[in-house]
């Protein structure tokens, strides 16, 4: 049997979701006959090794097409359950859903994140368009409603409920998010710009502020690439812990990846903060990190030490759920509306795209 070598990642807060390998299948194999676990949704379930093989080929690799199977794993690399997707129809674009996570591991947000990131790869990189389900537990339809699900009617096997790419995409919180901005010497005009202007004029859309920008520097004043110098408030980086970091390109990457300082504060952020970004060779602080295990990454103009071939795309930006890397200048921009979508829905992140659309092509003109 031919196992998958690209196994897709995507990363939470507090968790992430991951095709799992065939020797995982043990776990998959304790989790269905925990009588705890599954006394809600039918009882135990016994699955034996011969079973295995047909399962990873249906679910995992190289699939049917119709389904996409997760485990469920803590920021610590223990896998606590499942995620999925099963049954979708190409010609109407609807699936079921599947989520299990064991007993000792409930009550902790753990489930609820797991399937924002399953809906995020399949509403956003499968291309599906609604979900539908009937959800047994009480707990589920909680989670569901969180999420944007709505009822559709009471059955024998619990309320179905269905939710669409635009409920799941519009389903977000309208308070005030931080962003930090990381400021280091030599660090790149253009991508500072970006952000701040992006953000700026989505609050302005927005008519609120949605989005605080604050400057996360170590000493008063930053001289960018080109040679500009500005004046910054120095942060405490002790106490100040954005919903977002953002980590910009720039020169002398190299010799500021070795700053215990910022990497200190960077290490202690990567569990706090809800996403985080970077631009072109500001991703090297997040290698310095070790934070870019088993996700994708965009392929930079220069090479990058450290990193697996076979996880660098050819794209502008790739979008890991809480990791976000953009590769160039579009990139930045795609990447700024991906968050913008995230934190404020896809109706302001589609107003924003129209409102950069002149930017993106006279950057696109100057490249």
């Amino acid at each position: 049997m031919v196992e998958n070598k690209d196994s897709y990642r995507r990363n939470g807060k507090k968790i992430y979701i991951k095709q799992p390998d065939f020797k995982e299948f043990t776990f998959i194999s304790r989790l269905w006959s925990d009588e705890e676990t599954m006394k809600e949704i039918g009882g135990v379930f016994n699955f034996p090794e011969d079973k295995w093989e047909m399962f990873y080929k249906k679910m995992v690799y190289p699939t049917d097409g119709k389904n996409f199977y997760c485990l469920v794993y803590t920021i610590r690399d223990k896998a606590i359950g499942e995620v999925s997707f099963h049954g979708y129809d190409s010609a109407t674009k609807i699936a079921r859903f599947n989520l299990k996570i064991h007993h000792r591991y409930r009550n902790k947000g753990y489930g609820e994140e797991a399937l924002r990131l399953l809906f995020e790869y399949y509403f956003l990189e499968f291309g599906g368009e609604m979900i539908i389900d009937s959800i047994p537990t009480e707990t589920g339809v909680r989670i569901a409603k969180k999420l944007g699900f709505q009822e559709v009617g009471q059955y024998k096997d619990g309320i179905k409920m269905k939710i669409t790419k635009e409920e799941f995409l519009d389903n977000r919180i309208d308070s005030t998010n931080s962003i930090g901005i990381l400021m280091y010497d030599g660090m790149s005009i253009m991508d500072y710009g970006i952000i701040c202007e992006s953000l700026e004029m989505a609050n302005e859309i927005k008519g609120k502020k949605l989005f605080s920008i604050v400057d996360v520097a170590l000493k008063n004043t930053i001289k960018f690439r080109n040679g500009t110098t500005i004046n910054v408030d120095i942060i405490d980086f002790e106490n100040y812990k954005p919903d977002v970091l953002i980590i910009p390109g720039g020169e002398f990457v190299d010799s500021h990846v070795k700053d215990k300082e910022i990497i200190k504060y960077i290490m202690m952020n990567l569990n706090h903060c809800d996403y985080i970004c970077t631009q072109g060779e500001g991703i090297k602080f997040l290698i310095r990190c070790r934070a870019l295990e088993g996700i994708r990454i965009p392929k930079l103009e220069t090479e990058l030490e450290g990193l697996e071939e076979d996880r660098i795309v050819d794209k502008n930006f790739v979008d890991n759920g809480k990791v976000i890397l953009s590769a160039n200048t579009i990139g930045s921009l795609e990447m700024i509306l991906s968050l913008v979508e995230k934190i404020g829905g896809r109706k302001l992140s589609e107003e924003l795209e129209s409102r950069l659309g002149l930017v993106e092509k006279n950057f696109i003109k100057e490249m």
